[in-house]
């Protein structure tokens, strides 16, 4: 429906009855009801049940949530709130009854009343309450309009987020996603005590130096109570002995029960807390990362370890309104399970309010995705590590990585006492609290220099000579980005004359070479649309190749299981990953503003996946047909000759040594298995 024909049948669609509802604390509200045939044709056209303003027919039972009323426990075991939907209207439409005066009226008549009737509405809450309606970043990103609708249990909610949005006032409609705590069982070792993630001496048999670098770090700073870190999760026990003055009980807030006390009735948060935070040089207990910052406890997960969007959402908005400066988030939604839009409102709003926002990959096996919002691109993700600087078998990853910490067998705080775990939830902290050290000594620092200093200070995996690089080639620009089938997120550094200063791996943190790097940059975070499923983002060239094509998925589940099964079992294969990660960035870069080189590499990509497919499943009948043709070779060597003749120095050097070792037309003829051995075979 356009919007003139909606005008034109707004009366019809009216209920011509009035509605008195509690104040939600929203600014700018009136009392008063209004007349029908007075309202403009304007606000008709915008009309949706905002807060205090969202406008239901007068039906049995319908109610409006306010900041008082407490959240109902949400289950541990499901993927979404069944009963609730989360609508966002059109930043237009709040723009425009702002203007009019008549955004938070207490009293109007419902445009959807014929939709909140057919799905029995029964509640309405503002996600974000007490907007400031003249914040131009809480407008921009929508955070007035995003309200939660309780339906009865059993109703179709997917039926229902369709028809809302299809109303043209309506932004997005999306189910109440549940997140959960990244956590992992408890290892039974009571014994357990040393904090080697801090300081590795081979304590617990694994590689010295497998570590943070803390004590080292703390040589120069042990944090400022200037530095805030707000901890989302379960809550902060602040009555720990191990966190007593470490914690802002003055400002702390619980969005599960709707009140100012976020006190732990988990233990998730406290664990996360104590590893930031924990009192040191007490004589007691365990040592915090960053022991002189300060906590701000931000309850969104209840005493199960889960919590809703709009719970999520509501406290990062939070955290950044109180001027955190960190924001630690060990907690996700499933890795194949995609975004949520509202949450991701807030995200963009407290990344442009200067917070740094960090979170746990995930513990899905997931080799492919992270959970979100790790996934997002404005959120620092981080994956684990073990004491011998190995990627923890749980931690979820992709090309969007950013960091890893040391997440197994984790000592930290328990409720009462001290207990040791696992889980990217564990590593999340040790960034963040390193975070809270470097923005002490740098105040200056934005979020994205923080982030990008963390980043690129981290120690390789295993130990050996950084993986920072140098090359020279062009940004991708605005128009380039659009012409992908997809959004492409590709780190964006300013040029200079000797070139693109950046880390090509992925490495494990470093608290204190952080505070020892020469050079600065900035990391380019494009606002989180959470515009596809399961996730939005891609960093290499496989991903910008393959974007948006109808088997990109699988495709490049191809792709990685063949790199992990196929490629790391053998020497030839090892070097090539190696390769391919150092210049995954230049090489998307090169494609993603090359869309003749993309295409020709896409369809090479087409000859070549029955090849990959073959060597990755090899107990496939079809595996043994595979036959490798004169078509591939010239592909292959056409798409080398491309990424060549726009490469820095070192891409092209490292592409030459590839062709002269493959030597591809030697193998035409050849069975896929058979040219893979006889290719080992030749080293």
């Amino acid at each position: 429906m356009n919007i003139k024909k909606f005008i034109c049948n707004a009366k019809t669609l009216v209920f011509g009855r009035l509605t008195s509802v509690r104040s939600s604390g929203l600014r700018n509200s009136q009392r008063g009801s209004t007349p029908i045939l007075r309202l403009p044709w304007r606000l008709v056209l915008a009309a949706f049940l905002v807060a205090s303003s969202l406008w239901l027919p007068q039906t049995a039972g319908t109610t409006y949530g306010s900041s008082s009323d407490a959240w109902p426990d949400v289950p541990s075991n499901e993927a979404f709130v069944p009963n609730e939907v989360l609508v966002g209207l059109k930043p237009e439409v709040v723009q425009s009854l702002i203007q009019q005066g008549t955004f938070g009226a207490q009293s109007v008549v419902s445009a959807f009343g014929v939709l909140n009737e057919k799905y029995g509405v029964q509640q309405i809450t503002p996600v974000f309450p007490q907007v400031d309606l003249t914040d131009p970043v809480a407008l921009a990103h929508g955070l007035a309009g995003v309200f939660k609708l309780t339906v009865p249990e059993g109703t179709n909610i997917f039926a229902m987020i369709s028809e809302y949005q299809s109303h043209p006032a309506v932004a997005y409609a999306e189910p109440n996603l549940i997140f959960h705590a990244t956590n992992l069982p408890i290892p039974n070792d009571p014994e357990f005590n040393a904090q080697w993630g801090l300081h590795n001496t081979g304590q617990t048999g694994g590689t010295p130096d497998a570590d943070i670098d803390a004590p080292e770090a703390w040589q120069i700073t042990m944090g400022s109570p200037d530095t805030l870190i707000a901890v989302l999760d379960t809550g902060v026990n602040y009555n720990h002995p191990d966190l007593q003055g470490q914690v802002r009980t003055d400002i702390d807030k619980d969005f599960v029960n709707n009140d100012n006390d976020a006190m732990d009735d988990h233990g998730h948060g406290t664990f996360c807390a104590g590893i930031i935070s924990a009192k040191t040089n007490n004589a007691a207990g365990i040592a915090g990362v960053c022991p002189n910052c300060k906590i701000l406890p931000v309850k969104v997960l209840n005493s199960n370890g889960s919590g809703t969007s709009d719970n999520v959402a509501r406290g990062i908005r939070y955290a950044a309104d109180m001027q955190a400066k960190i924001i630690s988030m060990s907690l996700g939604y499933k890795s194949s399970c995609g975004c949520s839009k509202t949450v991701a409102q807030a995200i963009n709003y407290a990344f442009e309010r200067g917070s740094l926002l960090i979170a746990a990959s995930g513990n899905d096996e997931d080799k492919q995705r992270m959970s979100y919002p790790a996934s997002s691109p404005r959120v620092m993700s981080v994956g684990a590590t073990d004491h011998r600087d190995r990627e923890a078998y749980f931690s979820n990853r992709s090309s969007q990585l950013d960091i890893y910490a040391p997440g197994v067998s984790v000592r930290s705080l328990d409720l009462q006492g001290y207990r040791t775990a696992s889980g990217t939830s564990a590593a999340t902290p040790h960034v963040a609290g390193a975070a809270g050290l470097l923005w002490t000594v740098y105040p200056a620092l934005t979020n994205v220099q923080v982030w990008w200093l963390l980043r690129h200070s981290a120690d390789d995996m295993p130990a050996q000579a950084t993986s920072l690089e140098t090359f020279a080639t062009a940004e991708l620009s605005e128009a380039q980005a659009s012409n992908l089938r997809r959004r492409v997120f590709i780190p964006r550094v300013a040029l200079s004359p000797v070139g693109v200063f950046v880390r090509t791996t992925v490495g494990r943190l470093n608290a204190h070479r952080a505070f020892t790097l020469s050079r600065r940059g900035e990391v380019y975070a494009p606002v989180d649309t959470c515009n596809s499923e399961p996730n939005c983002l891609g960093g290499c060239a496989a991903e910008v190749t393959l974007s948006g094509t109808a088997n990109e998925h699988n495709d490049l589940r191809l792709l990685r299981d063949l790199a992990d099964r196929v490629m790391a079992s053998s020497e030839i294969g090892q070097e090539w990953i190696a390769l391919y990660q150092r210049h995954r960035l230049e090489s998307a870069l090169i494609l993603a503003t090359d869309g003749e080189l993309r295409a020709q590499t896409l369809a090479a990509l087409g000859l070549w996946l029955p090849v990959f497919r073959a060597l990755t499943y090899p107990d496939n009948n079809a595996a043994q047909q595979v036959v490798i043709t004169q078509a591939h070779a010239e592909a292959l060597e056409q798409v080398i000759a491309g990424l060549s003749a726009r490469a820095s120095d070192a891409l092209r050097a490292d592409l030459e040594r590839v062709q002269q070792t493959l030597q591809i037309r030697r193998f035409v003829g050849q069975e896929a298995q058979s040219a893979w051995q006889a290719l080992n075979a030749s080293r």
